[in-house]
């Protein structure tokens, strides 16, 4: 973990001037005047998620559901590639 802080402090820095807590560095930005490095903390949230949000539907998954019992006659919403034992005697 201090490896990562590290590397974001060091590659950041230019843009950021090491801060690493939007409210800390826009509360006196604002105060100051000085709204140059403010586009940072706006672009950064708004391309990170579009890019997470890119990866999640390239890779591909399976979405498996876990039930302690599982009751044929209330299918789950998922899908599941467990196997359903019916019980006998219902």
């Amino acid at each position: 973990m201090l490896v990562v802080v590290a590397i974001a402090v060091w590659r950041g820095a230019p843009y950021t001037g090491t801060s690493l807590n939007p409210a800390r560095s826009l509360g006196p930005a604002v105060v100051d005047g000085d709204l140059s490095q403010v586009w940072i903390y706006l672009a950064g949230p708004l391309v990170g998620s579009l890019l997470a949000t890119a990866v999640w539907k390239l890779v591909p998954r399976v979405t498996l559901t876990a039930k302690l019992f599982h009751d044929p006659r209330y299918p789950s919403v998922m899908r599941s590639l467990l196997p359903v034992r019916v019980r006998s005697g219902s």
